[in-house]
C-alpha cells in the first residue's frame, strides 16, 4: 500500500462483491465514448486507478477505449476549480472532447 492510500474499515470485500458492486463490465460495452481525466499532483492511489481503469476498457475492446488526459499542474480538486477560468488546461481538452463526440 502507498502512504498515500487510506483503506476502509471493516472486512475486506471478496473479489466476487468487487466485481458485483463494479461498474467496470458496463464502461467496457458503453455505446459512448469516455474521457479519463486525472491531475498530475493527485495522489499516486488516484492516478493508479484511473491509469488501470483506462487499460482495463482498452484491453476489454480496442475500438472502445477511452481518451485518457493527465492535466499537468491539476489535482482532482483544481480539476474541477479551474472550468471557466483563464486556465484551459482541462476545459480546453474536454472541450475539445464533447465537440468531437458524435
Amino acid at each position: 500500500l502507498h502512504s498515500d492510500f487510506m483503506p476502509p474499515a471493516g472486512p475486506r470485500p471478496t473479489a466476487q462483491m468487487q466485481l458485483a458492486r463494479s461498474s467496470l463490465p458496463e464502461l467496457r460495452n458503453a455505446s459512448f465514448k469516455l474521457l479519463i481525466v486525472s491531475g498530475e499532483l493527485d495522489p499516486r492511489s488516484l492516478l493508479a486507478f484511473s491509469k488501470t481503469l483506462h487499460e482495463s476498457i482498452c484491453d476489454a475492446n480496442s475500438a472502445h477505449c477511452p481518451q485518457y488526459l493527465i492535466a499537468k499542474g491539476q489535482s482532482h480538486v483544481s480539476l474541477v476549480f479551474s472550468i471557466d477560468t483563464a486556465d484551459k488546461g482541462v476545459s480546453g481538452p474536454v472541450l475539445a472532447f464533447i465537440r468531437n463526440t458524435h
